[in-house]
């Protein structure tokens, strides 16, 4: 289970980092960030905990030096932090680059180098990079003549940035262990996670959970009604049976899932069909087995809600058992739901 807490930013330095589409380029600073205050140091941690609420963790794609150029730019930071003044501006660079896209924004790129974070019950080093593209406007108190007055200044985001990403200097050999965010949309998304870091989830169990619940929705909810006759009642309930599946297990077996989810042989290949593309297509492994990551289950509930939306008049909620629950037509041609219930609160 994910578990990150910080304790102290060492080190950190700051460049701006245009756009190639523009013409624009990169401005290195001359010299570290000023960490000495309570007050910045507050702002850091800040900064870093927002950049690590995330329960997905990544890592490098390509292990090796040669194979991904970050991996060339952070290891000799984790050996030393005195070396983040020359690799902080070979990362800038490779920011640039990859920004070439108008639709992309430039911004500013700081790095900070932190020591006694504890990540998975263990005391790690973490260099943390945060990007900010968009100013936000505040008021400056501003005192004269016994006469306070609020002038309108122009900055930066103090408690979360655009994009961020938290490398740990843990499973090193492995592309080390790495939380990030972003601002969620697509482009951006692949920008930052693809072109610029190079990084993919971590296969593990929270990785698994959360993948086999978004394939096994999306094959219900799209993949089922054109392949069967399948009614928005059966679709809820066949939702509600995936959702307690791993509400209700402490292991994940494929075949076992489909058999007590799906029952009829023909959707179960199909299903089993589905996950094949469903993983090749997004680039994520298939297992047959693993344990259920509850935060994953929990995360993914969210959006298993089982509604059937009736014109804009009613919204019935399905949490179980569809033989409650009959649809038909009138005689005038009117279609209705037939619900049966034993008790009212």
């Amino acid at each position: 289970m994910k578990d990150f807490t910080v304790a102290r930013a060492e080190t950190a330095y700051c460049h701006f980092v245009g756009n190639k589409a523009f013409e624009e380029s990169v401005l290195l600073s001359k010299g570290p960030m000023d960490l000495s205050s309570a007050a910045v140091q507050e702002t850091m941690s800040l900064l870093i905990r927002n950049a690590t609420k995330s329960d997905e963790i990544y890592h490098f794609t390509q292990v090796g030096i040669e194979d991904n150029p970050m991996l060339r730019w952070v290891a000799p930071v984790f050996e030393s932090s005195e070396n983040l003044d020359e690799q902080s501006e070979y990362i800038a660079r490779h920011l640039l680059d990859q920004t070439d896209n108008p639709s992309l924004k430039g911004g500013y790129l700081s790095l900070v180098y932190f020591t006694g974070c504890m990540f998975e019950n263990k005391e790690v080093d973490a260099l943390a990079i945060f990007k900010f593209e968009n100013t936000v406007d505040v008021f400056m108190p501003q005192s004269a003549e016994n006469v306070i007055d609020l002038a309108k200044a122009t900055g930066l985001n103090a408690s979360s940035a655009d994009k961020s990403c938290v490398i740990i200097n843990m499973e090193g050999e492995d592309g080390y262990r790495i939380l990030v965010a972003d601002s969620g949309k697509s482009l951006d998304s692949h920008y930052w996670r693809n072109q610029f870091l190079g990084i993919r989830p971590v296969a593990n169990a929270f990785h698994f959970t959360q993948n086999v619940l978004k394939m096994t929705r999306e094959f219900i909810t799209k993949e089922m009604p054109e392949e069967f006759p399948l009614s928005k009642a059966e679709s809820a309930d066949l939702l509600n049976r995936s959702l307690d599946y791993f509400k209700e297990n402490e292991t994940f077996v494929k075949e076992e899932f489909a058999e007590t989810v799906f029952e009829d042989e023909r959707i179960i290949d199909s299903f089993i069909k589905y996950d094949e593309d469903f993983c090749q297509h997004n680039d994520v492994p298939q297992s047959q087995e693993f344990e259920i990551d509850n935060k994953a289950v929990k995360k993914q509930a969210k959006i298993f809600k089982s509604v059937l939306k009736l014109d804009k008049n009613f919204h019935i909620y399905i949490h179980g058992n569809r033989n409650l629950i009959e649809k038909g037509i009138d005689e005038d041609g009117r279609k209705y739901y037939k619900i049966f219930f034993e008790s009212e609160e």
